[in-house]
């Protein structure tokens, strides 16, 4: 039985399809015959209707603000402009270049990233506020659907949910980056799969715009034996952060760690999909030592994770992803749209539906459309995350066992 087992997948692998007999019928087609393409074709133009409808629907909810660019790109915009001056961490400069593009100013809204993205930006900061916030939009839109069209589009059940998947729409309505932050990563993935490690560590040091969301990523990949990724994001990382002394200058640290422990830049903390989003909701009193305690927890199940699957790093580097997203101090709606490259990395290998099942009813809008509701139940997305990592590393010892079953002579 083992042996029929592995002859059929590599079969699969090599090309050939089996045929299927129709129900009544009994006629027989290939399962790559005309019947499948149709069927396949009338799915992709049903998953990319609901995608079509679901994105008219977050437009309509943003209304005017959408069109004028009142979101998240006016503090890479005003970093852009105040780059390399004394101001670039100060509210009051940033929001006079709010009241400059749009004519208001949202108090959240301050440049908030390394000195480096500022100065990579700073082109866009030269023209006119609404040519950089669309060239940037436009950028940051054909991130999001090149890495769902190279991951999902081979499975039409996966792109269906990840079509209804709210997240993905608040990445690109509300004017931040995380579509070029998918993007790097899909990168990422294709260069790991092609063994140019050092490549895909120099790409990765890039979602240093983001790195908050990835502190757990280079752990695992140190677990996972791809030293070389490691080396180039250390390697890419290092030029980053001299970029950013020699764009701001030598003091920029203080000025940067001031501004991130000012609560102004982390408003409405319990409805972060994240466990200091749980610890906030359920123990609003021991939050930080409750928080550090579950993130210690959290960062050492994807470390044992890694550790029991290094045969299968697409599963041990999703979930890393996901690690990152639950421990990081500041993470909001948008910011889970980086389940997408979980999903799509334990789409990779079999993992068992303890891992699926979570992620798959992350795909559902209710269950993100609950961080607006009163606590606890905004800490539900949190929750199935959380479940997602505990149901990946108490399935890994039996998916670890499972190759050595298979290649286990019959009896």
């Amino acid at each position: 039985m083992a042996c029929k087992i592995k002859i059929d997948a590599n079969r699969a692998r090599l090309g050939f399809h089996p045929s299927v007999r129709l129900p009544l019928t009994g006629r027989r087609f290939s399962a790559d015959g005309p019947l499948v393409m149709s069927s396949r074709k009338v799915a992709a133009a049903a998953c990319l209707l609901c995608g079509i409808v679901w994105l008219a629907v977050y437009v309509w909810k943003m209304d005017r603000r959408f069109w004028i660019g009142s979101n998240d790109f006016l503090q890479l915009y005003a970093g852009a402009r105040l780059v390399g001056t004394p101001q670039l961490y100060q509210a009051e400069p940033a929001y006079e270049i709010h009241r400059q593009a749009v004519g208001d100013w949202l108090p959240a809204v301050v440049y908030t990233r390394p000195p480096f993205y500022a100065w990579l930006l700073k082109p866009l900061g030269r023209l006119p506020y609404l040519a950089a916030y669309w060239i940037f939009m436009a950028v940051n839109f054909a991130g999001l659907c090149w890495f769902c069209f190279r991951y999902f589009r081979a499975s039409m059940g996966m792109a269906f949910l990840v079509s209804c998947f709210p997240p993905l729409y608040i990445a690109a309505v509300c004017g931040n980056d995380l579509g070029i932050v998918l993007g790097l990563l899909g990168g990422v993935f294709v260069l790991m799969d092609r063994k140019r490690d050092f490549a895909a560590g120099l790409l990765l040091s890039l979602c240093a715009i983001k790195f908050h969301l990835f502190t757990v990523v280079p752990l695992v990949l140190w677990i996972l034996g791809r030293r070389r990724v490691v080396a180039g994001g250390a390697t890419g990382g290092a030029g980053l952060l001299l970029l950013s002394f020699a764009a701001q200058g030598l003091d920029w640290p203080r000025q940067y760690l001031a501004l991130l422990s000012n609560p102004l830049v982390h408003p409405d903390v319990q409805v972060m999909p994240n466990l200091h989003g749980i610890a906030q909701s359920f123990a609003p009193a021991l939050a930080t030592p409750v928080t550090l305690v579950l993130s210690f927890c959290a960062v050492a199940a994807a470390c044992g994770l890694a550790w029991l699957r290094r045969d299968q790093w697409h599963t041990a580097l999703g979930i890393a992803v996901l690690a990152g997203l639950l421990v990081s101090w500041h993470c909001y709606f948008q910011d889970c749209v980086l389940l997408l490259a979980v999903m799509a990395m334990v789409l990779q290998d079999e993992t068992s539906a303890a891992v699926r099942l979570p992620l798959a009813l992350l795909c559902v809008p209710i269950t993100f459309w609950m961080l607006m509701a009163p606590a606890p139940w905004c800490a539900v997305p949190a929750l199935l995350m959380s479940a997602a990592l505990v149901g990946a590393l108490v399935s890994a010892p039996k998916a670890a066992a499972a190759p050595d079953a298979l290649s286990a002579p019959p009896a």
